[in-house]
C-alpha cells in the first residue's frame, strides 16, 4: 500500500507529535518532514520509509482509504544490541516527564549489562534523575548484583521460582526479553488491559519476595 503524504501528516498530528519529533523518531531532519507534509519535494524512498516505520512503531495504522487511525495495541520486535538500546529508550522515554511504575521479573543484571554495554552507566545516570519514579526488580535469591540500587528496590525469589525470561511492565506495556548465547530478542506488547494485570500478579509476587 502506498502511503500518501497527507496520511504522513494526518499521522503526526494523530500522535500529538510536532515536525521535530517526528523527525527524531525517524532519524531524518526536521527539514525532510516540512517538505514531505507540503509536497514541496518528493522524500528519497528510505527517507519515507523511515517515517512510515516510525509512525507505525507510535501505534499508527494506515488504511486503504488514504486514512489513518490509532491502533489500540501493538506489538514490536526488537533485536541485537541496537535492538536492546531501542527498547532500553523506549523505558526511559516513557517514564522520564512524569516518572511511573517499572516492575521487572527475572532479572539478571548481568545480561542487561552485557546487552546495554557502553550505555550502561548513561541509562542509569538518567533513570536516577527521574522523579516519580518506582521501580521494583525481582531477583533470584542470593544474587546481590543490584546494579539500579540508586533508584529501584529490589527483592529475592526462591531459586526454584526463577526463570531465564524477564518481563518488563512500565507504562501500558508488557515486555518478554529472551536473552540467547549470541543475541537477545525482546517482543513489546502495548495494551493497557494486559499491563494492568501483569501489574496486579506482579505485586503479588512482590508481597511474597523477601528482601
Amino acid at each position: 500500500m502506498h502511503i500518501t503524504t497527507k496520511q504522513i501528516k494526518l499521522a503526526r498530528i494523530a500522535l500529538d507529535w510536532t515536525q521535530p519529533e517526528l523527525a527524531a523518531h525517524a532519524g531524518v531532519s526536521k527539514d525532510t518532514i516540512v517538505n514531505m507534509e507540503t509536497g514541496k519535494t518528493a522524500p528519497r524512498q528510505e527517507s519515507h520509509q523511515k517515517v512510515v516505520e516510525a509512525l507505525q512503531a507510535g501505534g499508527i495504522e494506515f488504511l486503504d482509504d488514504n486514512g489513518v487511525r490509532e491502533r489500540r495495541d501493538y506489538i514490536h520486535r526488537f533485536e541485537g544490541l541496537s535492538g536492546f538500546k531501542d527498547f532500553i529508550d523506549d523505558v526511559y522515554g516513557t517514564v522520564k516527564d512524569e516518572g511511573g511504575h517499572v516492575y521487572v521479573t527475572n532479572v539478571d543484571e548481568r545480561q542487561f549489562e552485557k546487552w546495554h554495554n557502553a550505555h550502561t552507566d548513561d541509562y542509569l545516570s538518567k533513570m536516577a534523575e527521574v522523579k516519580n519514579l518506582e521501580m521494583r526488580i525481582l531477583v533470584k535469591e542470593g544474587d546481590d548484583h543490584h546494579v539500579a540500587a540508586k533508584y529501584a528496590q529490589y527483592r529475592y525469589i526462591p531459586e526454584k521460582y526463577f526463570g531465564a525470561t524477564p518481563t518488563y511492565i512500565y507504562g501500558n506495556k508488557v515486555a518478554e526479553i529472551l536473552f540467547g548465547k549470541d543475541n537477545v530478542t525482546i517482543y513489546l506488547l502495548e495494551n493497557k488491559e494486559i499491563a494492568d494485570a501483569k501489574r496486579k500478579t506482579f505485586l503479588a509476587l512482590w508481597e511474597n519476595a523477601y528482601e
